[in-house]
């Protein structure tokens, strides 16, 4: 299935996750914001939040510095 991915093409399994997709990104899961066709998704729903063919996914990470 296709979605997009911070304003790129991204190709992902069926059926896969929000959490899914954090997890194939080898992102953090706690360092991120993530939005879902312009909707903000809460930590404790990315795992029930099943993608869908072009679906336009938002990802932020948060970076420290000093």
């Amino acid at each position: 299935m296709d979605i997009v991915l911070n304003s790129k093409p991204h190709n992902m399994k069926e059926k896969s996750s929000l959490y899914d997709l954090l997890k194939n990104l080898k992102l953090n899961p706690d360092n991120v914001v993530t939005e879902l066709n312009l909707q903000i998704i809460k930590k404790d729903k990315r795992e029930s939040t099943i993608l869908k063919n072009s679906d336009r996914v938002e990802i932020i990470t948060f970076m420290g510095g000093g």
